[in-house]
């Protein structure tokens, strides 16, 4: 394997047109196949030596990829060396390069009727994510192929983000202080960052009904114009009226307008609480079909619109999946939430809310949080183990009888409990709730959840998690 030189080129070419008239003839448009003439793949093969990897034998090119992103482009084989090898090599470096580019999943577009090729990729761990409309690159603009869209993680590393605002949202209202100052905000996320690829940053946007939309989608471009991060967007449902089919064209006003400027888009925050109007949507009427519908509408906005964002949900653990939302979710999807979502995600605080635990047994009890999630709840939204699971939020707040070296102590052990078991559970993501406490002034869990206080100075978690990230990503 070696990177593509300008030399190649032509042969690069030759390989392509051959290859690609062997799986697309037949099973594309006529326009498609007219616009991919020789010379097209000539001129294409020139252009894009710098996202080319050649992979020889014998010194003569066998085969290329092209890499772009987190998204592998092109994977040909010459026939001469095809079922000696040559594919799952170059397969195998794409997904190297993936990872090297900071991405902790790979994705790739397969012709819908193109059986071998599915196969192929199925062999190599690669999962079919369904159907999308692919934008075929051609001389007089893209033309839309029926594809599907396959997926594999790439790293056993996990992804970090954080929330970054000094807001809390609990049993009493929102917990508040201090204004949030952004520039402070940047130097702390820059710290927890590293050399390290960009942290996603949580943010909200809460809908409170059909006469918010407008107000809402103007938030999240607000959000989006005003820099250039990872923005992993909740959309918030807290419609007092619980009119699902007006949540349904926000959904897809937002994934449709904004889906290609965020990192991951969340449907609904926590459905499944009821108990907790201003921290979670399971409060509001119709929350469960909030959830399944807009999740589907979700899917399909991103199919329409080409959109790249990870569309996916987070809910609280459940004492009892077999019972209540569980069973809901799954008698209101039918078995479509396998095929909509891209991550499911969870939000974990072990020793926060729920039992107190001594340090060394926090490990088997973020184990049992893990697997309850994956084994018995996502099964009942025939939701598999391909869908990565993505702790959406965790944290351990500092207050009376909450020490600060304590927080540092939970956070390394939740966190690495989470990491060890990534692999076997396909845990992609680490998101910390969050950044600054509300109110240090106050003694309470919900004012105090942050790793600086309200002044940003640092509690002994901050410079510990940044060590952690480096370590475990």
């Amino acid at each position: 394997m070696r990177p593509a030189t300008g030399a190649d080129a032509a042969v690069v070419a030759t390989i392509w047109h051959r290859g690609w008239r062997e799986g697309h003839e037949g099973h594309v448009s006529e326009e498609l196949v007219s616009a991919r003439t020789e010379e097209s793949f000539r001129l294409r093969a020139s252009q894009r030596v710098a996202d080319t990897t050649v992979a020889t034998v014998g010194g003569t090119v066998a085969g290329f990829i092209m890499v772009v992103g987190d998204e592998v482009e092109q994977v040909y084989v010459a026939r001469a060396h095809r079922g000696t090898g040559v594919a799952a090599a170059l397969l195998a470096t794409s997904e190297q390069i993936v990872a090297d580019n900071g991405h902790e999943s790979a994705w790739l577009a397969v012709v819908a009727s193109n059986a071998r090729a599915r196969r192929f990729y199925e062999r190599n761990g690669w999962s079919d994510r369904g159907l999308i409309d692919y934008p075929a690159a051609a001389a007089g603009g893209p033309v839309s192929i029926p594809a599907h869209r396959y997926e594999k993680r790439v790293t056993n590393g996990l992804r970090f983000g954080l929330f970054p605002l000094g807001l809390a949202g609990g049993p009493d209202g929102v917990a508040s202080g201090p204004p949030d100052d952004f520039s402070e905000i940047a130097e702390a996320v820059m710290h927890l960052q590293g050399d390290g690829p960009p942290l996603l940053v949580r943010m909200y946007a809460p809908w409170t009904g059909s006469s918010s939309t407008a107000g809402a989608l103007a938030q999240v471009g607000q959000l989006v114009d005003s820099a250039p991060i990872s923005w992993d967007l909740v959309l918030v449902y807290r419609d007092r009226a619980g009119n699902v089919p007006a949540w349904m064209r926000f959904v897809a006003g937002a994934v449709e307008e904004y889906g290609g400027r965020l990192a991951a888009i969340q449907v609904t925050g926590e459905a499944n609480l009821t108990t907790v109007p201003d921290a979670a949507d399971g409060a509001f009427p119709n929350a469960a079909e909030a959830f399944v519908h807009g999740l589907i509408t979700a899917a399909e906005a991103k199919r329409r619109s080409a959109a790249t964002a990870a569309i996916g949900f987070a809910v609280s653990p459940e004492v009892n999946p077999a019972e209540g939302f569980w069973p809901a979710v799954a008698e209101l999807a039918g078995g479509r939430l396998a095929g909509s979502v891209d991550y499911a995600g969870l939000d974990m605080y072990p020793d926060v809310f729920g039992p107190r635990f001594e340090l060394d047994q926090l490990d088997a009890a973020v184990d049992f949080l893990l697997r309850s999630f994956r084994e018995q709840a996502l099964p009942r939204a025939a939701i598999g183990a391909d869908v990565p699971i993505r702790i959406c939020e965790s944290g351990w707040p500092t207050s009376a009888g909450r020490s600060e070296d304590r927080q540092a102590d939970v956070l390394e052990t939740v966190l690495r409990a989470v990491h060890a078991r990534a692999g076997e559970l396909n845990v992609t993501h680490w998101e910390l709730f969050t950044l600054r406490d509300a109110d240090s002034s106050k003694d309470d869990l919900f004012h105090n959840f942050g790793i600086l206080r309200d002044d940003y100075s640092a509690k002994p978690a901050y410079d510990r998690l940044a060590r952690l990230f480096t370590e475990l990503r």
